[in-house]
């Protein structure tokens, strides 16, 4: 893992070093938040995979993307959520109301476009965290859209996820829904969307280099 990363993370208490490793112990998935995570993991698991810190001698390292655009959507939301409107650490007062963040959001507005990425591990790049897992091995990446499941299932013969773990999601709703529809109109303005896609170009250009599995 990136050693700057790795501080971050340290420093916060977190440790996403970690991945599932497939049965006969070939295939290292690595955890990148916000890109259905959770989900891969409970269906993995499900599938005979297990939590590994990845010291076996793996043949591929699995690596699922996402559109940087839409991950820091969900990622910025979830920091809102967690850090502003509902404040899980500290003691900084009640939580506020999504009218208030409304009236405030000219102002949220201007830390968006700069270097947010760093703010929370939400939104830290995708390339962060898997250019040092395993630099040497092969990278298996595939991507997020209405196929992925189809192609996990169809590249490592998994059984169709149960129902538990269909209805176990991470989905936004409610609140987080309003959070992202205020981001979304933000980034309609090009300026603000412009900077965005500039913070996240590391992640451009790990997605323009990558053979994605379609």
């Amino acid at each position: 893992m990136n050693k700057e990363l790795h501080d971050k993370l340290a420093g916060l208490g977190n440790n996403y070093t970690g991945g599932t490793i497939s049965p006969n112990r070939k295939s290292f998935y690595v955890n990148i938040p916000k890109n259905a995570t959770s989900f891969i993991n409970q269906w993995l698991i499900e599938n005979n995979w297990k939590f590994s810190n990845h010291n076996d001698q793996v043949s591929e390292v699995v690596v699922v993307l996402r559109d940087p655009i839409e991950r820091f959507v969900s990622g910025f939301s979830q920091y809102i959520q967690g850090s502003i409107l509902f404040p899980t650490f500290g003691n900084l007062g009640p939580s506020l109301t999504i009218e208030k963040l409304t009236e405030y959001w000219p102002m949220v507005e201007r830390f968006m476009g700069d270097q947010v990425v760093w703010f929370d591990d939400h939104t830290w790049f995708q390339n962060y965290y898997v250019k040092d897992v395993l630099p040497d091995i092969p990278r298996r990446y595939f991507w997020i859209d209405d196929q992925l499941n189809n192609n996990l299932k169809q590249a490592y013969d998994l059984n169709d996820p149960s129902q538990k773990v269909l209805s176990d999601t991470n989905a936004s709703q409610g609140i987080g829904l309003e959070i992202q529809q205020l981001i979304r109109n933000s980034l309609l303005n090009p300026e603000i969307l412009n900077q965005v896609k500039r913070v996240l170009q590391p992640d451009y250009d790990l997605i323009s280099q990558a053979h994605l599995t379609k």
